[in-house]
């Protein structure tokens, strides 16, 4: 079991095998434009090695945000929940198609591709976000222009046991 104690209220965030809403996958535009032009079933592509697959982890407790860096060990950024950030800058930003363990899990099992995806899966299976220099931003569907949630970061300083 990897472990990781959370930097805002000093939870731990453990994940194991079994998925419970601790770990999200993003995928890269990029990435996620190569799996569905290629019909590549995701499970295969489930890779941080590329750079355009990232994992966040999510503390249990507070609902801050672990994003691991694009080496897929050490984490990049903490994002904690903020109700109050009025604009998105998108300047630098980068956009990913987000899902949760649960969901990915089901997903591996079913072998999947983006093609069938939503034929099996609901539409809300997966979310989108948008990670800037200082916040990430969760929507419900890519045409949202407010968000759903928001998160501003903080400087990471964390305990890591992986």
């Amino acid at each position: 079991m990897a472990t990781l104690k959370c930097s805002y209220c000093g939870f731990g965030i453990h994940y194991h095998d079994e998925p419970d809403g601790t770990q999200y996958f993003l995928y890269s535009l990029e990435a996620w434009e190569d799996i569905r032009k290629n019909n590549i079933p995701i499970v295969c592509y489930d890779s941080a090695d590329s750079g355009r697959m990232r994992y966040v982890w999510k503390c249990c407790n507070c609902g801050t945000l672990a994003l691991f860096g694009k080496d897929d060990i050490s984490v990049e950024k903490i994002f904690v929940p903020d109700t109050n950030i009025k604009d998105m800058n998108k300047t630098n930003a980068e956009y990913y198609i987000v899902f949760d363990d649960v969901y990915m899990e089901k997903i591996y099992d079913s072998n999947v591709t983006v093609s069938n995806l939503f034929t099996i899966f609901p539409q809300d299976c997966c979310k989108y976000c948008i990670i800037t220099n200082k916040e990430l931003f969760v929507f419900n569907n890519p045409n949202m222009k407010i968000p759903v949630k928001s998160y501003h970061v903080k400087p990471v300083n964390l305990s890591e046991e992986k």
